[in-house]
């Protein structure tokens, strides 16, 4: 679907938009049903493409109209099918679903990790720094309050994890910027027994009075944190709201000695997305991912030295413990 633009268009539109909707409710309707329902897998079908397109209706019509033909586009080509196949989990079809009540969403999520070795002579740790930068838009009718937690893996053996900077900006209108480093974090961040850092962003802007991001208003957040694992392993890297895009960039002295690979979902078992490396640069590796992602999807980044002779089993077996 594409935005209309003129009276016409308007009306070819909406009135695509009245058939979903009324061939949705045919299929839920009585006389579907009975015809149906010594069928019990085309039944279910039916049900579920009412369902998707109940779903891709209302979205049509509520979403805020600039992310509204891509969102549609996304759906259709990648999702279709898992809105209307009986046998999708019924928990990740509900998260498509949930998609229609969508307040906030990522225009564009940008990821910088960088490696580095803490001993280059031993190579046994490496220092990770992720700096994360979200494009975002509040598309809710109502005022959008930076709330929850922000957490940091845990590091290994006796090393510590940090945060290093938090900032929201909002950057047309009247801009502003609320930038925050390590320092004024702290009273902010609790550690739990394993290690794992939590930031707790909502007490931060009450005590800082970060004024909520109004109606249709676009915003950004930066965060900076930094961690120690060892010469293999692993890192999800999860977005809070629906990602239309997300940009890969993975630097450092230590890249080019480690194999590093990044799935989304479901570990090695995922899809892998091929990251590729700067012909003029052999420390740096990148990719965009544009495909949408959900809440809570996540991207897994792995990473082994190339002259480490270990196997995969310890980290298969560490991913299969999260997913």
């Amino acid at each position: 679907m594409t935005k209309p633009r003129s009276s016409r268009h308007r009306i070819r539109y909406f009135s695509i938009v009245v058939l979903m909707t009324l061939l949705a409710l045919a299929l839920f309707s009585p006389y579907v049903d009975e015809h149906l329902r010594n069928h019990s897998n085309w039944h279910e079908v039916s049900n579920a493409l009412a369902e998707a397109l109940l779903v891709a209706s209302v979205m049509a019509v509520a979403v805020e109209p600039y992310l509204r033909s891509r969102l549609v586009r996304i759906l259709i080509q990648d999702y279709t099918w898992d809105l209307i196949n009986p046998r999708a989990p019924e928990k990740y079809r509900e998260a498509l679903k949930e998609l229609i009540g969508t307040r906030v969403i990522s225009r564009l999520v940008e990821w910088k990790i960088t490696y580095e070795w803490v001993d280059e002579d031993k190579r046994e740790f490496l220092n990770i720094r992720i700096h994360v930068k979200s494009y975002l838009k509040n598309l809710s009718t109502k005022r959008h309050k930076i709330d929850g937690h922000s957490w940091v893996v845990a590091s290994t053996d006796t090393f510590d994890s940090s945060y290093e900077a938090w900032e929201l900006e909002i950057p047309k209108g009247s801009p502003t910027s609320h930038l925050y480093g390590s320092n004024d974090l702290v009273p902010y961040i609790t550690t739990l027994e394993d290690g794992t850092l939590s930031l707790n962003q909502g007490q931060l802007c009450a005590d800082k009075k970060v004024k909520s991001i109004r109606s249709g208003r676009s915003f950004q957040t930066l965060k900076e944190t930094s961690m120690t694992r060892r010469e293999h392993g692993y890192l999800p890297l999860v977005n809070s709201f629906p990602t239309v895009k997300q940009k890969f960039t993975l630097a450092g002295g230590a890249i080019h000695d480690l194999d590093v690979n990044l799935f989304i979902g479901g570990g090695y078992e995922g899809s892998p997305i091929v990251l590729r490396t700067d012909p003029n640069n052999p420390h740096v590796m990148s990719r965009t991912y544009d495909r949408l992602t959900l809440p809570g999807q996540s991207l897994l980044l792995t990473w082994k030295c190339k002259t480490d002779d270990q196997t995969d089993r310890e980290v298969d077996t560490q991913i299969e413990n999260i997913d």
